[in-house]
This record gives C-alpha cells, sequence and structure tokens, in this order.
C-alpha cells in the first residue's frame, strides 16, 4: 500500500517512469536523414546511437555514422518532452560530385579553359571545418593537383590550385 501511495505522489510531481529515446529508431531516422541529404544509399549508412537517452529537454547524446567507409560524429540534443531531437554533425559532409562540379566551373573560368576534375571514386568525404582533401585537375597545360580546404560544416570549400607540373620544374 506505501509503495502505491509512494509511486502516485512522485508521478504527480513529475517523477514518473523515465522516458528514453528509443536507441534504435533514432538511428534510422538519422539513416534516413543523411541518405536523403547526401544521396546515399541507406546500404551505404551504419549509425550506432546510445541506449538509454533520456527524454528531457536538453539531454544531449552522440551516434556515430558511418557514410561508405568514412567516420561521422553526430550530436544530438532533445528538443522537446515528446522526443523530438535535433542533430548536428561534427564534420562537413562533402558530396564528391557536387564539389567536382562546382571545382571544374570554377576552374574552368579561371584558366579560361575546360577543366576535368578528379577528387577520387568516394561518393562522400568527411572533413572537419579547416581540413583538406587532394583533387586533380586536368587542364590545358595537363594535370595540375587541387587543394581542396573546407570551411565551414555546411560543405563549403575554397581552393588552390597548383602550377601545371611542366611549369613546376
Amino acid at each position: 500500500m506505501i509503495v502505491a501511495v509512494v509511486a502516485a505522489i512522485l508521478t504527480g510531481c513529475g517523477v514518473g517512469p523515465r522516458r528514453t529515446l528509443d536507441a534504435h529508431s533514432v538511428a534510422a531516422q538519422i539513416t534516413s536523414e543523411l541518405a536523403g541529404q547526401y544521396g546515399l544509399a541507406p546500404a551505404l549508412i551504419s549509425v550506432r546511437c546510445p541506449s538509454g537517452i533520456s527524454v528531457v529537454v536538453g539531454q544531449a547524446f552522440v551516434c556515430d555514422a558511418t557514410l561508405d567507409g568514412e567516420f561521422l560524429s553526430i550530436a544530438g540534443q532533445v528538443a522537446s518532452g515528446r522526443g523530438r531531437y535535433t542533430i548536428k554533425p561534427a564534420a562537413a559532409v562533402i558530396v564528391v560530385a557536387r564539389a567536382v562540379s562546382v571545382l571544374e566551373s570554377d576552374i574552368t573560368a579561371a584558366v579560361h579553359a575546360p577543366a576535368n576534375v578528379s577528387c577520387g571514386t568516394r561518393p562522400v568525404l568527411v572533413v572537419v571545418a579547416g581540413g583538406s582533401f587532394a583533387c586533380t585537375a586536368t587542364v590545358k597545360d595537363g594535370p595540375q593537383a587541387v587543394t581542396v580546404t573546407v570551411a565551414d560544416l555546411q560543405g563549403n570549400v575554397r581552393y588552390s590550385l597548383a602550377p601545371p607540373a611542366s611549369a613546376a620544374g
């Protein structure tokens, strides 16, 4: 009898059974969001979230994701008592095809000749803000190294184009 009364009193004060987010559901939703945002097949994405995330506004959690072999940490935060949450990747996800398109356009305009850019075979790259990755631009003077620096978590980039190999020697 006392146990029932204590439980009723505690429930009335907002101290009831602890509600938690379902880790598998959160991981599945994040997988779906990443697939849609970055154009990846869900089979190329793996997300693991911790169990026991309390449904308390402001509760923080971190999920680990792999996008086609690229590791990405994702910070989450419970946004409502109904279990809504927000997520924010800890690094920029660069869709390589989009980066190649932008680089080809920019380099073509800069050198006044068609540029063919290659940044490898991966569909996405995960790069911290301030980090960089390498590409190659083939233009009229031959292949040139391109260093692409990620400016922010939204994936904005800037690049530098090395002189052609024949001009460097």
